[in-house]
């Protein structure tokens, strides 16, 4: 289960990750509350998360095309850096008491930027420390990883915030990310082979990375099913502020609850889908993804009729299941029949649709909870997205 860590350089990385991935669910517990807490709006919570997300939809494709060209290793630390410094400033402006909304815009749109660069450089620096045939096991591994964070990062944030305010949350963000920032400094991966002749301009580039995926039936299928997905399963998620404190009126506390209980469920997938990774070998779509994507929507019609707290928690636990289900199945399916030449263009493009769908989908439903009520934004959008499934499938299948 834990064989990609028997490679040195991996298993440094991973350690000092585990870290970031705390602070990273802590920021985004911190951030979604202030967008409540300055607005009390379910429409404006879905604006930061979508800022938070957005970019990838722009920016990630070329920071893709940037992950194939340079080195892998000084991309991630100038990258941390970037973020310990926005945590930072965020941290200074609050204390001297001048955060408002349009603020917290602009600092959740330079975060979003900052990782959608960040997300092809990590899917593509992860594989250059193991052999290829431990890819599947890093891929469940940082899946592992990020739910383990999942749960303890917004129970640890909603926490902080409880007891010692935002200030005090914002400082334990800034330190998660100094380890990270440490070993990347010192780390030492395998070098890339050099592309065959010379570089393509960047558009040219980035066409081709796009071709290379469409023209594979299982990245095709895969890039589709994240997207429907990620739109209203994951997006679901990134309102959890508006669902614990605007329907459930259960404040901070009750936002680190819900949202650790979707880590809870994402940690027991990624737990199954770690045991799995060891039999992992064949580029394509698994059953067992394509069943919990469908799971999944179905579970966000059930949360629209929920009507108790313990209901909603127990549906935010199997949406975090499904939703590790499908991002670990797709992302290896991917990764596995994928030459290094394009890795960094083909997961950007991955990255975009699974994050971009979720920032899409926070958007969206913010705005439709504001205007429709909550049973009826959920209930609409998840029936769409089934019918959506069912169509792309369906194509799958005639082809």
């Amino acid at each position: 289960m834990f064989v990609a860590l028997r490679h040195t350089q991996y298993r440094h990385y991973m350690m000092a990750t585990i870290f970031s991935l705390h602070g990273s669910w802590i920021q985004r517990i911190i951030l979604g509350w202030l967008a409540w807490d300055l607005s009390g709006s379910s429409a404006f919570v879905g604006l930061v998360a979508f800022l938070l997300f957005g970019p990838a939809m722009v920016t990630g494709p070329f920071f893709g095309v940037w992950a194939d060209r340079v080195d892998l290793r000084r991309a991630a630390l100038a990258i941390q850096l970037a973020i310990a410094t926005l945590t930072g400033a965020i941290l200074l402006v609050y204390q001297a008491g001048m955060l408002s909304a349009a603020l917290l815009v602009v600092f959740s749109l330079a975060l979003g930027i900052v990782l959608s660069a960040y997300n092809p450089v990590r899917m593509a620096l992860s594989p250059t420390l193991v052999a290829r045939e431990h890819i599947p096991n890093t891929v469940a591994l940082g899946s592992l990883a990020f739910n383990m964070a999942r749960i303890l990062g917004p129970a640890i944030g909603g926490w902080l915030i409880e007891t010692g305010g935002p200030l005090l949350a914002l400082t334990v963000d800034f330190l998660c990310y100094l380890p990270l920032i440490a070993t990347l400094c010192v780390l030492r991966p395998e070098p890339r082979a050099p592309l065959p002749g010379a570089e393509p301009k960047v558009l040219a580039a980035l066409a081709g990375g796009a071709r290379h995926a469409f023209s594979s039936r299982t990245i095709r299928l895969a890039i589709l099913l994240t997207l429907i997905y990620s739109l209203i399963g994951r997006g679901v998620l990134e309102i959890l502020p508006a669902i614990a404190d605007g329907v459930f009126g259960r404040g901070a506390a009750g936002l680190g609850q819900i949202t650790a209980a979707s880590g809870l469920g994402a940690l027991g997938a990624a737990v199954f889908q770690m045991w799995s990774s060891t039999r992992a070998r064949s580029p394509e779509v698994p059953r067992s993804g394509i069943l919990a994507c469908g799971a999944g929507l179905v579970l966000v019609l059930l949360l629209g009729q929920g009507e108790s707290w313990e209901t909603a928690l127990a549906i935010a636990a199997l949406l975090g299941a499904t939703g590790t289900m499908v991002g670990i199945s797709m992302q290896v399916s991917i990764q596995m029949g994928l030459p290094d030449r394009y890795r960094g263009r083909v997961m950007s493009l991955w990255s975009l649709v699974g994050i971009g769908g979720s920032a899409l989908g926070a958007l969206l439903l913010g705005w439709l909870v504001d205007l429709a009520g909550f049973e009826t934004a959920l209930s609409l959008t998840a029936g769409l997205s089934l019918l959506a499934m069912a169509l792309v499938m369906s194509a799958d299948r005639r082809r």
